[in-house]
């Protein structure tokens, strides 16, 4: 159980036990007293009673409202916990991805300046006239560095918009967090109250 609940029950049990030590003082006091004094008393006893007894309806209603409201707070609150979860999963694989692109990219980069300076050693060594096809294989080169560059700017952006909805669930959260406060508080002073 909610344990502002269980303090509202525990209230609950004091005012009635309250009451049944009131009705055994008052058995007491009916021993020695004069008839209609004691029909005052009794009426304004009995006033008195009911007038609690309405509180207590009210303060019923009220706990049962408060509950209510906790407990869709509550549901509220698990489905955002369970939306962030899922976006910080969706992010982590983002970052893994982004992660094994950019390895898979230092290595072609790697690989084709291992390239690049064999073909210039070549060159230089045997002095022959294919450089045209040479100069094709190397932009073949940086047109795929370009296309993974593409795709690394891509994915950066897919992680800012996912960051982006994070932080809103977390402003969200640390709202309703505030409103639950502001409904425990008023149950405490209706509690007070009573």
């Amino acid at each position: 159980k909610n344990i502002l609940l269980i303090s509202v029950e525990k209230e609950e049990e004091l005012i009635l036990e309250e009451l049944e030590n009131l009705k055994e003082q008052l058995k007491e006091q009916l021993k020695d007293r004069d008839l209609e004094d004691l029909r005052g008393e009794l009426q304004k006893e009995k006033n008195d009673f009911e007038k609690l007894n309405e509180n207590i309806k009210d303060w019923e209603k009220e706990k049962l409202i408060l509950e209510e409201n906790i407990n869709k707070l509550q549901k509220e609150k698990n489905d955002i916990d369970k939306e962030e979860a899922k976006n910080h999963e969706a992010i982590s694989k983002e970052k893994e991805l982004i992660a094994s692109i950019k390895k898979d990219m230092e290595e072609r980069e790697i690989l084709f300046k291992e390239k690049e300076k064999e073909y210039l050693n070549l060159k230089e060594e045997i002095k022959i006239s294919n450089v045209e096809e040479e100069i094709s294989r190397i932009r073949a080169y940086d047109k795929k560095i370009e296309e993974y560059n593409k795709v690394i700017k891509n994915e950066r952006e897919v992680l800012e918009s996912e960051n982006n909805k994070r932080e809103e669930i977390i402003k969200q959260i640390n709202i309703m967090e505030i409103e639950l406060g502001k409904i425990i508080e008023a149950g405490k002073e209706k509690k007070n109250f009573i």
